[in-house]
């Protein structure tokens, strides 16, 4: 049993009791109980469906923990001004997982509005998928390190999936090591979800609330 939750801003969580193996940067520990998609999700995994059809769904996806009991799907940040978006991924990238890309493939470019009662202002989304066997760690003069103090671009998005069969994943998380940049996310691990889950849960959301609300232009 689950219990899936739309918030105002449209993002939405999935609340169950996941047993998942999460690997801590620090000494924060939580018991994640909740699955959660960013609103800048569901455009996102669509673009990655359409390209892929099901050919991930023996694939695991790389996701951050949080401190308030959250996992998230995917690696998702607002660009700063001045950056480029591949730019903002690989900062996105080093924050919440602690990698960086040696390769990546963009998925798509999506404009979409505010919410379902905002459409006026509009948010440019960028996707990326990454294998993660064409990424690479983040060394330890890295740890902590600022990326950018600049302001954050609002309405500029990037969202990346980080995927690979679940040994490859786990070799990662399993790590001696893992550093990251400093961030303001309460993030304090990482684990893995397969993404046959993420598309199961998508396909409910999408069927019993995006086609009401018409939340694509």
């Amino acid at each position: 049993m689950f219990l899936l939750l739309i918030k105002k801003d449209m993002s939405f969580l999935v609340k169950k009791n996941y047993g998942n193996l999460v690997r801590y940067f620090d000494k924060d520990k939580v018991e994640i109980t909740t699955l959660k998609f960013s609103r800048y999700f569901p455009p996102f995994i669509e673009d990655i469906i359409n390209e892929c059809g099901n050919m991930y769904d023996y694939l695991y996806i790389l996701c951050p923990v949080y401190k308030d009991k959250t996992f998230q799907v995917g690696v998702t940040g607002t660009k700063v001004f001045g950056e480029e978006y591949d730019e903002a991924l690989q900062r996105e990238l080093g924050e919440e997982i602690g990698l960086q890309a040696k390769k990546y493939k963009i998925i798509g470019n999506r404009r979409f509005p505010k919410s379902n009662k905002n459409t006026s202002n509009s948010i440019f989304a960028k996707t990326y998928t990454i294998n993660i066997l064409d990424a690479m760690p983040l060394l330890i003069d890295d740890n902590n390190q600022i990326v950018t103090d600049g302001k954050d671009e609002k309405n500029k998005k990037v969202g990346c999936l980080v995927f690979g069969y679940k040994k490859d994943i786990l070799d990662y998380m399993s790590q001696k090591n893992i550093y990251t940049y400093k961030d303001n996310d309460n993030i304090v691990g990482i684990t893995l979800i397969n993404f046959k889950t993420v598309r199961k849960y998508y396909k409910i959301w999408y069927e019993l609330f995006l086609k009401e609300l018409n939340w694509y232009v």
